[in-house]
């Protein structure tokens, strides 16, 4: 992990916080929950891989990172949950700057 924690949390935060909106989940507590139960028990459906793989390319993209540390990070982001330390933030910039944050 790098001093770069933060940023890469916030990335995922961003992300999930749009996949969240395309599944049948009422909040995006409630989805990062349920990945965080399907990675433990690596039972993942073909929709929550393609959401993980998104997730993985955009951290490669952003920071140059390869599968497997990207892997630890989301696997983190999911367990430690960190989407409640980051979603409010996300959101009070997308608040702000609503067309900021629409290149993932």
């Amino acid at each position: 992990m790098t001093k770069y924690n933060n940023h890469i949390y916030m990335l995922i935060c961003e992300i999930t916080l749009s996949l969240y909106k395309e599944t049948n989940f009422s909040t995006h507590y409630s989805y990062c929950s349920n990945m965080c139960l399907c990675l433990k028990d690596r039972s993942l459906s073909s929709k929550q891989t393609a959401h993980i793989c998104k997730i993985a390319d955009a951290l490669h993209l952003v920071f140059s990172m390869d599968s497997l540390t990207a892997g630890r990070y989301i696997s983190n982001f999911f367990e430690l949950e960190k989407h409640k330390v980051f979603e409010k933030a996300i959101l009070g910039v997308k608040e702000f700057y609503p067309n900021a944050m629409d290149k993932f």
